[in-house]
């Protein structure tokens, strides 16, 4: 950030790691992305989420996004709440669910409004097993989340799933995992060969040099191998 610090101000635009390949900066576009998924190894996540979060942060006025985080038992992202534009933080499963269900009224009220001259960025970042189980065996708020999703980007909102499990989605799964799969806006912090929740056009190897700061960016039918910040 301090050598580059150009790429980190352009508005909404985060820069989250380099490609493997070219060793070019690699971006989150927040302005044309309403959600990103993490799936895969925990510290790789977490590792992530630090990243993304500490480089808005630095740069939040370039960025204008403000931002509710729903943390595991274990509280990994606790030391987050401590920035100025972390507007609730909470672990708490119950708390936890009435904050989704509000992000959801909201990114309906958003798009009904006809004056957005200013508004922010809002921003829900779920990081906790139980309550993405709880959402998952819910039909009823997971197809309202699943919705939110869709409309998200369109209403200036962005959902961060930071920790959505690596499985096959099949007929019966969630509507969320569904949209995950659809959407394919995620990282896998796993090999390309372990990957069970996106379908794949070709057959693929192991790579002997993958480890816990590699992982594979989707934008929609294509991905790339990425490193992110250490």
């Amino acid at each position: 950030m301090s050598v580059h610090r150009e790429l980190f101000r352009q508005r909404r635009e985060i820069v989250i790691g380099m490609d493997f390949e070219s060793v070019k900066y690699k971006t989150i576009n927040m302005n044309l992305w309403g959600c990103l998924a993490l799936i895969g190894n925990t510290q790789s996540r977490i590792r992530f989420v630090q990243n993304m979060m500490q480089a808005l942060a630095q740069n939040i006025v370039f960025h204008e996004v403000e931002a509710v985080i729903i943390d595991d038992r274990a509280k990994l992202l606790s030391t987050l709440k401590e920035f100025a534009f972390v507007q609730a933080y909470t672990n708490d499963g119950e708390e936890a669910m009435m904050i989704i269900s509000s992000f959801c009224d909201g990114v309906t009220k958003r798009l009904q409004d006809e004056d957005i001259t200013g508004r922010s960025k809002k921003m829900l970042i779920i990081n906790n097993t139980d309550v993405m189980k709880k959402l998952n065996a819910d039909k009823t708020i997971a197809k309202e989340l699943s919705e939110a999703i869709k409309m998200a980007n369109e209403a200036d909102c962005f959902l961060l799933l930071a920790n959505v499990e690596n499985q096959n989605v099949g007929f019966n799964s969630s509507e969320v995992l569904k949209t995950v799969k659809e959407l394919r806006q995620a990282v896998l912090f796993e090999q390309l060969v372990d990957n069970k929740i996106f379908e794949m056009g070709s057959r693929v190897k192991a790579d002997t040099n993958f480890d816990t700061t590699m992982g594979y960016l989707f934008e929609g039918n294509t991905y790339s191998k990425i490193k992110i910040f250490e």
